[in-house]
């Protein structure tokens, strides 16, 4: 019995804590399911607990985001391009709808992915730009804004626009050094990118290792091994 006094009392006050969040905002247990499944990689599931979460509190950026990134996400993973008109109609109409939200930069950031998914490179540059200019130090916008930039900064057949691509790199350096060097492996690993689109190789590399110094996650770790693996294999940098 005194082993289960203190089993029966975690239960209570966890039931406790779940029904307080729950009165508190009902939209939020349904968020942190999502989150979890989100994590071990089934966005399937996360993108329908986000949804019953957007349901629940309509209104809230925080939910409604987490929908939208999840249809971006899903459409980047399996190349189709429905999950990215669903996120652009859901942001536009949201945007509309709370245009006095203070953190609305937040939904300008999905629409901009969204209409980069579509192939709409002009209005996904509109949208992010409105992010950054509401929100200009905000970490995760502005490597979006470069990572646009930079691929509008390439033709389709391969041309780059090198005073273009210039301006990208400083993009991407403004992003790292406002998160203060700190867990930026992304921006680095897209800054790796740009210098291998203008045949900088040794920098292009040293983004890279920048990026795996910081232990990224499994996904991203893999997809740096690879470009670093590319970069080698052409001979003009051996680090």
């Amino acid at each position: 019995m005194k082993v289960l006094k203190p089993i029966i009392a975690l239960v209570v006050i966890l039931g406790i804590a779940v029904a307080v969040i729950y009165y508190i905002s009902p939209g939020y247990i349904p968020y942190l399911y999502g989150k979890a499944v989100y994590k071990i990689g089934d966005k399937g599931k996360a993108l329908l607990a986000f949804e019953s979460a957007r349901n629940a509190e309509p209104d809230k950026v925080t939910f409604a985001r987490a929908y939208a990134s999840t249809l971006n996400d899903l459409g980047s993973d399996l190349e189709d391009p429905s999950y990215y008109s669903r996120a652009y109609d859901y942001t536009h109409d949201w945007i509309e709808e709370h245009d006095t939200e203070l953190e609305l930069w937040q939904m300008y950031v999905e629409e901009a992915r969204a209409q980069f998914g579509l192939g709409n490179q002009s209005s996904a540059k509109i949208a992010i730009d409105r992010a950054t200019e509401l929100m200009p130090t905000d970490y995760e916008a502005l490597v979006y804004k470069a990572v646009i930039y930079r691929d509008m900064a390439v033709s389709p057949n391969g041309q780059v626009n090198r005073n273009a691509m210039d301006r990208v790199i400083g993009m991407f350096e403004q992003a790292i050094e406002i998160r203060n060097f700190t867990q930026t492996w992304w921006a680095h690993y897209e800054l790796a990118l740009a210098f291998k689109y203008i045949g900088d190789e040794t920098r292009a590399l040293n983004q890279v290792n920048q990026c795996l110094s910081q232990f990224p996650p499994r996904w991203m770790k893999l997809k740096a091994e690879r470009l670093k693996a590319d970069i080698q294999s052409s001979g003009r940098s051996e680090r």
